[in-house]
């Protein structure tokens, strides 16, 4: 049973697989996981463990910390943010201060 505030990996697995227009059978055929086993988890709302968890973000195209944003006040599911977001990571610190800047710059115009 999950505790208030607990993550819930089944919910946050059926919100991508919503904004992505992937059914839990086409999960099954891109990340090798036998699609009977993510009805299961989707039924029950049981999650088995890291190693499928894994394998659902290496189909989704998206990395582990990616798959746990839904902890964040901003949710980043359109797979463009995402892009974006990879990029910005790769950033050095004084190349991430410019783009801030001018992100508050077109932010400032509205």
């Amino acid at each position: 049973m999950m505790k208030s505030g607990e993550f819930n990996i089944v919910k946050r697995l059926e919100e991508l697989l919503k904004a992505r227009d992937i059914t839990p059978y086409k999960l099954g055929q891109i990340s090798s996981i036998p699609h009977a086993t993510i009805y299961t988890w989707l039924e029950k709302g049981e999650f088995p463990g890291n190693e499928y968890l894994l394998k659902i973000c290496k189909a989704l195209d998206i990395t582990i910390p990616e798959f746990f944003n839904a902890c964040s006040d901003i949710m980043i599911t359109e797979p463009e943010d995402i892009r974006h977001m990879q990029k910005y990571h790769l950033l050095t610190e004084k190349q991430k201060e410019l783009i801030d800047s001018s992100m508050n710059l077109f932010i400032n115009e509205k």
